[in-house]
């Protein structure tokens, strides 16, 4: 299941954008490392196997694309960050 939608997240909150049988993806939005920077956490798992990374942004940066998705910031906050996700 592909979850697509406009998200408020709270440091360590977590949305899950991809499921499937035994198969997730989630975005985590980790905060503000400084005052110009946006950290997010992707993680991965399938089954046994997991995986997470981190990409640190510039606030400036509104459009990520990660794997098949495009993730849109539209506001960020040293505590919140609204994105909308959307499948391509």
């Amino acid at each position: 299941m592909i979850n697509t939608g406009k998200y408020t997240l709270n440091i360590n909150d977590r949305v899950k954008f991809k499921t499937g049988w035994l198969r997730k993806e989630e975005l985590i939005y980790a905060g503000m490392p400084n005052e110009h920077t946006v950290s997010l956490t992707f993680t991965w798992s399938y089954a046994h196997n997991s995986m997470a990374y981190s990409i640190f942004v510039p606030i400036t940066q509104r459009e990520i694309r990660h794997m098949d998705f495009d993730i849109t910031i539209s506001r960020v906050t040293p505590t919140t960050i609204d994105v909308e996700i959307s499948h391509r």
